[in-house]
């Protein structure tokens, strides 16, 4: 039995109160589990309902912060503060692939895009948007979010990416020192050293000094890789991780950035998609279409992030102008 009194009800057909209630839950868990737990709270809903609610609720706001953000990309960004040094902003982009309707008997996988900017030493502060699409219409959001976090001229803009060829590209337009993810870097540096042939105690050494941030690429490449000829009896693996490597030598420069302040690792945005995309669209028998998954992930990017232009009251109204169900 719900406690909300009728004169609250607006033209949705529903009290806000009761309507933000379902839109949580369905925000946080699949229609099928939801459904009970709404009966349970007084709410008489079928899983289609919450499906067409959240659906509904969604792609409203994917399209108004998208509009929001866009309308911002070109804004200067704030004036540095009198008599302050710039702090060290940390922006990361990384991408989430989520299964798709089937299709012909499979089931292709969509990619959720997501940003995150943050100042380095309050990582709670955080704001981050998510979305469906290409990279080429994704950066115009991602410098809108900039503007969003409160970024000044004189701060210093650190991109953390995991070396994919759109996150380079997009952090490189945002204006961002691109460091490659040392997490990542180790990975491909880790098959290197087996080609080399060196023993796991020496490599797990090695990779403790990587994470440290006390390994120059550049450096190191070119004190253990082997000329080109000498690589030619490796393994196709070994191939691929040395090229990654001297493709990205200019983005793993570990001591300098430690020596700077900067980060090295980028944990909190890949936590942030499992915790944010993942645990909520890569349940097991999940299936999207790219509007859906879009506009859910845009519901839990902006659950996740301390800055909510747009309020709940004026989603509401955008989203359901007439009686729901």
């Amino acid at each position: 039995m719900t406690v909300f009194s009728d004169h609250e009800m607006d033209c949705s057909g529903w009290l806000p109160r009761a309507l933000d209630f379902l839109l949580a839950i369905a925000t946080e868990l699949p229609a099928g589990v939801a459904e009970p737990l709404c009966h349970k709270a007084g709410f008489q809903v079928s899983r289609a309902d919450l499906d067409r609610l959240i659906s509904d609720f969604g792609l409203t706001v994917l399209r108004e912060r998208k509009a929001a953000l866009v309308a911002q990309a070109f804004e200067p960004l704030l004036p540095a503060l009198p008599h302050t040094e710039g702090r060290v902003i940390v922006t990361q982009l990384d991408g989430c692939i989520v299964l798709g309707q089937p299709e012909e008997g499979r089931c292709p996988g969509i990619e959720v895009k997501s940003v995150m900017v943050y100042p380095q030493q309050a990582p709670q502060q955080r704001v981050m948007h998510s979305d469906v699409c290409t990279s080429h219409d994704f950066q115009p959001a991602c410098a809108g979010l900039l503007r969003e976090a409160g970024v000044r001229e004189h701060d210093v803009l650190v991109g953390l990416g995991d070396g994919a060829a759109w996150v380079s590209a997009t952090l490189r337009l945002m204006g961002a020192h691109v460091v490659l993810d040392v997490f990542h870097a180790v990975e491909y540096a880790d098959t290197v050293m087996r080609e080399l042939g060196w023993n796991e105690a020496i490599r797990l050494e090695e990779r403790q000094a990587w994470f440290r941030g006390e390994r120059d690429a550049a450096l190191w490449l070119e004190m253990y890789l082997p000329t080109p000829q000498g690589c030619q009896a490796w393994s196709e693996a070994g191939c691929i991780a040395a090229r990654y490597l001297l493709e990205r030598v200019e983005q793993m420069h570990y001591p300098q950035y430690r020596q700077q302040g900067w980060p090295i690792g980028s944990g909190q945005i890949e936590g942030a998609n499992k915790s944010v995309v993942g645990h909520r669209m890569k349940r097991s028998g999940q299936h999207w279409s790219r509007r859906g998954a879009a506009g859910m992930a845009a519901v839990r990017a902006r659950a996740v992030s301390v800055s909510k232009p747009l309020s709940f009251h004026s989603l509401r109204k955008s989203a359901f102008p007439a009686p729901h169900f």
